[in-house]
């Protein structure tokens, strides 16, 4: 494949999980809005946003069976116009049921995006720290777009716009980078010398795989509940306004941004397990700062001290666990993403019982002792490797 087609490629796969990161950082910032406008508590419209991530893990699995078999480009536009009919039945719903049936439909199109994003990626780039900068540089464009939307929808919303008109205004990036794919003259489908023929049949994954896993499923319901209550919890525990909530979010990600970025640049001069040690260590101590803050000033420093911990460790784990076969393997690849993707459930169901049974700081709470499992099972990792 010549170097500008794998460049654009590349750009693709950037931009489609730029898409991503608007979508799922929605979600924590019009929960109130949403709950005001159905009449519900918000740890219900946090379930509602479960479906999401059902949606999303479902597409991961399924449809890491189905890339090497379809044309990617006609699968991008299927999710497309899949993303556009949810997003639209969504706000034009008055019954929550039918709410959340369409958020579903908007998780299953946004994880067919996800995953051809990371198939690209982990495609396109076969050696070990080659493919880590450039998931760590894919994962700086997720925070591009999670930057970019708790700042707009918090400031819109501050100023009087509707949710459903915010939720409108997240397709704008999608129908963009639909465009952009169409327009590729390029037959985006591998087959020859860039995908070595996945002998999945013959594969024996040692324990250090699951491992790894583990470390990715305690990182990612950390991450997104985190993401999905944080705004609320700096509302209710310094009093604060929306548009100044929601800058936590954008603080937590303008830093995840600079991190993954810096650790795109730099992470082939650093031993990775070290490197996973050091993030996550530092990601525990910021949290449970933020958990015993009361400082308004000083909780916004921390909050940018967890997205520099917290920058890099999704993309590490995944490149180091996918380098642990001898030979790129889409289930090896799908078996990660699926765990991430279910993790998305477990940290709505599990953080929205948490807010509702025991409060807002027991549930950052419960974000800091992931970030501890995340430090443990990475070390464990480590000496699995050693011995």
């Amino acid at each position: 494949m010549a170097d500008m087609a794998i460049g654009r490629l590349t750009m693709l796969a950037y931009l489609l999980l730029l898409t991503i990161g608007s979508a799922l950082s929605l979600a924590g910032v019009v929960t109130n809005d949403v709950a005001a406008g159905f009449k519900v508590d918000t740890a219900i419209v946090g379930y509602c946003f479960t479906f999401f991530s059902v949606g999303y893990a479902i597409a991961i699995l399924g449809n890491g069976f189905i890339l090497n078999k379809f044309d990617v480009r006609k699968e991008l536009l299927t999710a497309t116009a899949l993303i556009v009919i949810a997003v639209l039945g969504a706000v034009s719903q008055s019954s929550l049921v039918a709410f959340a049936i369409f958020i579903f439909l908007y998780g299953l199109g946004s994880g067919v995006l996800c995953s051809i994003s990371y198939y690209l990626i982990i495609n396109l780039y076969t050696e070990e720290v080659q493919r880590t900068a450039k998931l760590n540089i894919l994962n700086f464009f997720f925070s591009v777009g999670a930057i970019v939307t708790p700042i707009l929808a918090g400031a819109a919303l501050a100023r009087g716009m509707g949710w459903k008109l915010v939720m409108l205004g997240t397709l704008i990036p999608v129908l963009a980078v639909a465009f952009f794919a169409y327009s590729q003259q390029l037959k985006m489908k591998f087959r020859g010398d860039h995908i070595i023929e996945d002998s999945s049949d013959a594969e024996v994954w040692n324990a250090k795989i699951y491992v790894i896993g583990l470390a990715i499923l305690c990182y990612v319901v950390s991450e997104m509940s985190y993401g999905y209550w944080v705004v609320m919890y700096i509302m209710e525990k310094l009093t604060v306004g929306l548009d100044v909530a929601s800058s936590f979010l954008s603080i937590f990600w303008v830093f995840m941004a600079i991190g993954r970025f810096l650790a795109g640049v730099f992470i082939a001069k650093v031993n990775i397990v070290n490197y996973l040690l050091w993030a996550s260590g530092l990601s525990s101590l910021a949290a449970f700062a933020l958990v015993v803050s009361n400082k308004l000033y000083l909780s916004m420093v921390i909050a940018a001290v967890m997205g520099l911990g917290y920058s890099g460790i999704y993309a590490t784990l995944v490149a180091y666990g996918t380098e642990l076969l001898n030979h790129p393997s889409s289930k090896l690849t799908t078996f990660f993403l699926t765990i991430g993707a279910g993790a998305g459930v477990l940290a709505f169901v599990v953080s929205s019982y948490l807010k509702q049974v025991l409060g807002m700081i027991a549930t950052m709470g419960f974000v800091a002792i992931l970030m501890v499992a995340v430090f443990t099972f990475t070390l464990l990792a480590g000496k699995i490797m050693k011995c």
